[in-house]
């Protein structure tokens, strides 16, 4: 039961991300605040720092390197679809 509570968890906040992004100038409705931070971080100093902040919490909590590159490149090579939208 735990599992499908964290996963609809994940997703609802998930969601809640890429809203907050759509409603930016220049972001696209299907993607996280860490692929954009990636995407972005050439054009600002703030989108640097964004980068470079949730890579470092990705890292200290969670154990991830490079979050936000590997969240761009998962949106690039379209990975975050669901299995039902994936091309065979």
């Amino acid at each position: 039961m735990w599992p499908v509570i964290l996963n609809r968890l994940e997703q609802i906040l998930l969601g809640i991300e890429q809203l907050l992004n759509a409603c930016t100038p220049g972001g696209f409705c299907d993607e996280c605040i860490s692929a954009r931070s990636w995407r972005e971080r050439k054009n600002s100093l703030a989108w640097v720092i964004l980068w470079k902040s949730i890579d470092f919490v990705a890292l200290v909590i969670f154990r991830q390197k490079h979050h936000c590159y590997k969240s761009w490149v998962s949106e690039f090579d379209r990975h975050q679809l669901p299995a039902a939208y994936r091309q065979p």
